[in-house]
């Protein structure tokens, strides 16, 4: 009984990582949607982190669309917030 509550809260916990995973991917396509100006204004609303996460969800050309109209230093910090998480 022990082992059978311990594999559903694990598929709950499976479940609920596969439902956050598709909204942040449904919201990546929201974004490349959008004209590059207006995404990055958006964007740029959001913390470096969230930023980097939705961006690399993206194709590589929405995202060179996109953060050339960002101020350097803030394309900078979300670039470089990518390559930390493409490192985990």
């Amino acid at each position: 009984a022990q082992q059978e509550a311990a594999l559903q809260k694990k598929e709950a916990e499976l479940a609920q990582a596969e439902a956050l995973l598709a909204e942040k991917n449904r919201l990546a396509e929201v974004y490349s949607r959008m004209e590059p100006d207006a995404a990055a204004k958006i964007l740029l609303t959001l913390e470096a982190e969230e930023a980097a996460d939705l961006l690399k969800r993206m194709p590589e050309k929405k995202i060179a669309g996109i953060l050339p109209l960002m101020p350097p230093e803030q394309a900078a910090s979300i670039m470089q917030t990518m390559q930390t998480m493409a490192g985990r």
